[in-house]
């Protein structure tokens, strides 16, 4: 979807929305590269979940042209990282390692595991604040308590990105003031509306998640959690209705949020996706809306 500019009486302020989708998230990377060496400059930032990581480390400065490090640095300070490389023993004792650290978190809340995970990202945004990033920022969670979406654009960059990590399940709610946090692809995987409220003129919305499947579930569980998955679908569905331009990373439904050893194919994806839609993208920022 896309639409015209509203007739402005200044140069348009363009809003980025990083959806979330885990390992499919690192495919902002590659969007953002492009949107760089094109010249396309961003005046505000919404992230959720890994896409709050993308976003805090880019509204931080970090260069996005030198990518391994920034993604072996992510995926080094993430809990409970399964072994993808290596020998057959390395490999085998990662996925222990894993299995190990969600049954503690699937069968109870376990131990503070984000704790090493916040400390490491603390580290890689140099102990910033929100409200310092060089681009307005704004990153969602969803507070546990009230059920609502809650904005975190004022205080610690690296706990707010934790916190809007928190995947249930695998981290333990966050605290943040008397709420209680956790992944804010919960209510809003897209945060469209999020950065509109930074001022933005014309939001670009970038979605990394994979569609519904339409294979039937063949047993119970397999039907509570696509239920789940319907109603988050649509919840995501109605926040990109709002945004001015949608990139659907190019993905394969084969790629699943834990692959992240497929950084460097999930990167090129969003390089592709964001190549092939500039050339739409500047022509969209080119016009104004005739009343």
């Amino acid at each position: 979807m896309e639409r015209l500019l509203p007739k402005l009486s200044h140069p348009p302020r363009i809003g980025l929305a990083l959806g979330g989708g885990g390992a499919r998230g690192l495919a902002h990377i590659g969007v953002i590269q492009v949107f760089q060496q094109a010249g396309v400059h961003i005046d505000a930032l919404s992230g959720t979940s890994m896409g709050a990581l993308v976003a805090g480390l880019f509204a931080r400065g970090m260069n996005f042209e030198e990518v391994n490090p920034v993604v072996n640095h992510l995926l080094g300070c993430a809990p409970g990282r399964p072994g993808f490389s290596g020998t057959l023993v390395k490999r085998v004792q990662g996925l222990l390692n894993t299995a190990h650290y969600l049954r503690h978190n699937l069968l109870g809340l376990g131990p503070e595991s984000g704790v090493c995970f916040e400390e490491e990202l603390d580290r890689l945004v140099m102990q910033s604040r929100i409200e310092d990033s060089s681009i307005p920022l704004a990153i969602t969670a969803t507070d546990i308590r009230s059920g609502e979406l809650v904005i975190l654009s004022e205080g610690p960059l690296a706990r707010a990105m934790h916190a809007s990590a928190a995947l249930p399940g695998v981290f333990t709610p966050v605290s943040w003031g008397d709420k209680l946090l956790c992944d804010g692809g919960v209510i809003s995987n897209v945060p469209v509306t999020t950065v509109r409220k930074l001022a933005a003129d014309f939001v670009i919305a970038v979605d990394v998640g994979a569609s519904l499947s339409k294979n039937p579930p063949k047993n119970g569980l397999g039907l509570l959690l696509h239920a789940n998955l319907i109603c988050a679908y649509n919840l995501k569905q109605n926040e990109l209705e709002t945004a001015d331009f949608i990139l659907n990373v190019k993905l394969s439904k084969n790629i699943n949020i834990l692959d992240f050893d497929k950084s460097e194919q999930i990167i090129q994806a969003g390089r592709e996706t964001a190549e092939e839609a500039l050339p739409k993208i500047i022509k969209l920022l080119s016009q104004e809306k005739k009343l």
